[in-house]
């Protein structure tokens, strides 16, 4: 795996919709505790994916657990 890139690069709203996902929540679940939209969820899950520079939900999830 490549080495983690700085989670600095994320927004304070990307880092906490990563947390939520990596904590296992649905993205219904994190909008509903966000306050926002599921598909703002969905748009934050793709830009957090292209500046970790991983392919799938998994993988970042990965290396969020890694931190």
């Amino acid at each position: 795996m490549p080495p983690l890139p700085d989670r600095g690069e994320l927004s304070p709203r990307e880092r906490q919709v990563l947390d939520f996902i990596a904590a296992g929540l649905t993205h219904a679940q994190a909008a509903r505790r966000l306050g926002i939209s599921q598909h703002t969820v969905d748009t934050h899950v793709k830009r957090i994916r292209s500046k970790l520079g991983v392919g799938n939900k998994a993988d970042m999830v990965r290396l969020a657990l890694a931190r």
